[in-house]
């Protein structure tokens, strides 16, 4: 199942990629993982989770601590997620970063 990774500025894509839920899966689900990941936790492959400007920091730091645990054929997808994290943090105007699932 795949996952639109998009990057807004004031209503209007700057920037996303397509990633398969199986990415944030584990950590989403894994009872383990519940309190060091709050923000990944909240990415639901039906819905939408959108994190604002003031979040992307935050939800940066727990895709680092993730890259670390995952496989590095997926390591990409999540360093791609970081960079839009960081790319919206500079941004001006009203930021969004969404997680839109099926």
């Amino acid at each position: 199942m795949a996952i639109n990774v998009e990057l807004w500025r004031d209503d209007a894509i700057v920037d996303g990629l397509q990633v398969w839920w199986e990415l944030f899966e584990m950590y989403v689900l894994a009872d383990d993982h519940q309190a060091g990941s709050p923000l990944v936790r909240r990415i639901d492959p039906y819905g939408c989770a959108t994190f604002a400007r003031g979040e992307l920091p935050a939800l940066e730091m727990e895709l680092q601590r993730l890259s670390t645990e995952i496989a590095d054929n997926r390591r990409d997808a999540l360093m791609r997620i970081r960079e839009l994290c960081r790319i919206g943090v500079e941004l001006s105007g009203q930021v969004e970063l969404r997680f839109l699932g099926d």
